[in-house]
């Protein structure tokens, strides 16, 4: 079934790479009824994998013979199949073409079918996005690739059942659930930036302190308010924001570029650790994590550090 699979997955690659553009095969590796493609496409979607697949099982019915021909250099061999694939850096003559009959033409050296009807069934059963333009698309033929479809089937089900609709309908709802997602984020971006914009500042010493303790706030726009806090002179911002994964609360630390005698990364990491947390950071800006704590209480263990070290204003 091995050889079957393999000559499968030629009919299958010569159909999607009339579909997706840009197609460079890289590697295949395969073991028994399964293997893996690795290649480079412009782009690459589910939807023309399916069509690839169908156009190629549609042929496995057909049973198209296997033939081989030999040639004397690549040239000759494209003289013969002007549609040749061929990955030219590893072919040495005695040139090896692998025709699926009116199918494809391949330059191959490994072992193939007699026919295609051998694979009996082919399913290409997961995408996996590598880095830039390079994807791996897992395979099955035969006892293989029916019991991953027996799978996907289950899944699917199960899937449309949590969801509450039917298997069809799946996508658009996880489609309308993620747009509902994404419209809760936007709206959670605009009401932590409206908190964070109502915080005022107190006087500690000759230093203004900024004290806030938000719930599921935004975390990158906490960030970046707090970023704008500390442009201005003599400014301290103690804060903590919703949970993290762990059930801890997310610890910011960070002060003006003027008192760069305060180091808030080796603070937030000694006072965190009383409350069995860990933080770090730059001088300026530090973040960590702890278990329940405010930051009123926060802020005045901080001073407290700072001005046992004797670096408080």
């Amino acid at each position: 079934m091995e050889n079957a699979a393999h000559t499968a997955e030629h009919v299958f690659m010569r159909h999607l790479g009339d579909i997706a553009r840009g197609m460079q095969v890289i590697k295949v590796e395969q073991e028994g009824e399964r293997g893996a493609i690795t290649a480079q496409f412009d782009g690459l979607t589910m939807e023309q994998i399916a069509d690839a697949m169908q156009m190629t099982n549609i042929e496995i019915l057909t049973g198209a013979p296997v033939k081989e021909h030999y040639f004397d250099s690549l040239e000759r061999a494209r003289e013969a199949f002007p549609l040749l694939r061929a990955n030219e850096d590893r072919i040495t003559p005695p040139v090896r073409v692998i025709e699926v009959e009116n199918i494809d033409w391949t330059a191959c050296s490994r072992k193939h079918s007699k026919d295609l009807a051998e694979a009996q069934f082919f399913l290409a059963y997961d995408l996996h996005r590598m880095e830039g333009h390079i994807y791996t698309i897992e395979f099955a033929v035969g006892k293989s690739a029916l019991a991953e479809m027996g799978q996907l089937v289950t899944s699917s089900r199960n899937v449309a059942s949590i969801l509450n609709c039917s298997t069809g309908d799946s996508a658009k709802r996880v489609t309308d659930i993620l747009k509902s997602l994404e419209l809760q984020k936007d709206i959670n971006r605009r009401l932590t930036a409206q908190l964070m914009d109502r915080i005022s500042g107190t006087k500690a010493g000759t230093n203004t302190l900024f004290l806030f303790d938000l719930i599921d706030g935004d975390q990158s726009v906490v960030s970046q308010r707090v970023g704008e806090m500390i442009k201005n002179s003599s400014t301290i911002v103690v804060g903590t924001n919703s949970k993290d994964s762990d059930g801890n609360r997310i610890v910011i630390l960070a002060r003006s570029n003027d008192l760069d005698r305060l180091n808030c990364a080796n603070t937030l990491q000694k006072v965190l650790a009383k409350y069995g947390g860990r933080g770090g950071g730059k001088g300026n800006f530090a973040t960590g994590t702890a278990s329940m704590v405010g930051s009123d209480e926060l802020s005045m263990v901080i001073i407290e550090e700072w001005k046992g070290a004797g670096i408080w204003p």
